[in-house]
């Protein structure tokens, strides 16, 4: 309400003092109009997303470096760097929402698959094509680091509990929120908040969010946790990235194409 009323303010003085610019009545009565009003807008609370910069476009291959496999070409070792696929964050820490606010993120793409192992990053497989003859056609698979944080504080009730501030890995072991989380619960198990919190750090930059020194870890949880109205506040951060060396790229011999090209799609909704 008080910034309601600071905008109608705002409006109203602007009309008045626009008004001494208005041409004087030339007598007798007198009929006009007076508008008053502004702009009411919210801090809802929102995640923020982008995608890598295209930094995947320029993986360029030689034929001599294929290995004869029956009658494929296949090329191991492809991205020799790790580049971000997927980067989120919530724009400020928020508190009392029940609904909303937990992400659901589905990729997907023409041929894709996605495995997610106990011992390795998900391995992510896409039909790869020449850029210009979609006849020419292959697979591309490589790995990809899912990697997503929540930080929570707990207001305590000063007698039984204490204020506290902590940060979780999120995992999705329940597979309810598409495919966009590490689901593989021995893997999720092994991912340390602090190992992640770094890893998202080293891909955002100065984009990272900022969770308190005294902030301490705990297990992982769902993304869920985002939808948790009893927090005093909450803020999250996702981020996925290809691992360097993990593409495997495979052409039939007779329609290996001179460029190529495998297309990834991602899809954020909210539960």
């Amino acid at each position: 309400m008080k910034k309601t009323l600071i905008a109608l303010a705002v409006a109203a003085s602007a009309v008045v003092s626009g008004s001494a610019m208005a041409a004087w009545s030339t007598g007798g009565d007198f009929n006009g109009n007076i508008n008053i009003g502004g702009n009411i807008t919210t801090d809802a609370p929102a995640w923020l997303w982008k995608t890598g910069a295209d930094q995947g476009t320029a993986v360029d291959l030689k034929l001599a470096d294929a290995v004869v496999s029956g009658d494929n070409n296949v090329w191991s070792g492809v991205g020799k760097t790790s580049f971000p696929v997927l980067m989120g964050k919530t724009k400020a820490p928020y508190s009392g929402i029940s609904t909303g606010m937990a992400p659901v993120i589905t990729y997907g793409g023409e041929g894709f698959s996605i495995s997610q192992p106990a011992d390795s990053a998900p391995v992510i497989t896409l039909s790869a094509f020449a850029k210009d003859d979609k006849a020419k056609a292959g697979t591309f698979q490589f790995k990809m680091d899912i990697m997503s944080l929540a930080n929570v504080f707990w207001k305590g009730d000063g007698v039984t509990t204490n204020d506290k501030n902590a940060y979780q890995t999120i995992g999705d072991t329940g597979k309810t929120y598409g495919n966009g989380f590490a689901q593989n619960k021995t893997y999720v198990n092994s991912m340390t908040p602090v190992a992640i919190k770094d890893k998202i750090s080293a891909i955002l930059g100065a984009d990272m969010i900022t969770i308190p020194a005294d902030a301490v870890t705990s297990g992982y949880t769902g993304p869920n946790i985002f939808n948790r109205a009893d927090a005093g506040s909450i803020q999250g951060v996702y981020a996925s990235e290809y691992v360097a060396g993990s593409g495997v790229l495979t052409f039939p011999k007779a329609n290996t194409p001179k460029n190529w090209n495998a297309n990834m799609t991602v899809t954020v909704s909210y539960q």
